[in-house]
């Protein structure tokens, strides 16, 4: 099975990940014995997912950061920069500010989904200037 992304409706970066999974098989197929397809089971090989990583631009100049987020419903997560262990990132979402490959596990040492891909955050190549706009405040007495 070949799978094409055509439209990622704005998407900026991050990981995009597709799932797919074989929801009926014909008698002329054959028989599966060690899967059942369509019940959502992830673990067999009727289902899998394909991910792929684009990266994040942020201006460290500018102390820019991003929030990556690890799939809801867990009881644990642990983030790693470029695959050592963030000490103390424990929660669904980390704030990140600083270049670097960032990936979580969640409970037992799991990546949440069959193949996972990495938040990739790169420096931006021209970090746009800050704006500063003149302006004037002025308190108006009530009657």
């Amino acid at each position: 099975m070949t799978v094409k992304i055509n439209n990622i409706g704005g998407f900026i970066g991050g990981t995009i990940c597709n799932e797919a999974e074989i929801v009926a098989m014909s008698k002329k197929s054959g028989i599966d014995p060690d899967s059942k397809p369509y019940n959502g089971v992830k673990t067999e090989d009727d289902y899998d997912i394909a991910c792929v990583s684009v990266p994040l631009k942020i201006c460290t100049e500018r102390k820019d950061t991003v929030i990556i987020s690890a799939p809801v419903g867990y009881a644990q997560y642990q983030w790693f920069k470029n695959g050592v262990k963030i000490v103390g990132a424990t929660a669904q979402t980390l704030e990140v500010g600083a270049i670097g490959s960032y990936s979580v596990e969640v409970g037992n040492g799991q990546c949440p989904t069959k193949n996972c891909c990495p938040a990739i955050v790169e420096e931006e190549c021209i970090c746009p200037p800050d704006i500063c706009v003149p302006f004037t405040t002025k308190k108006v007495k009530k009657k």
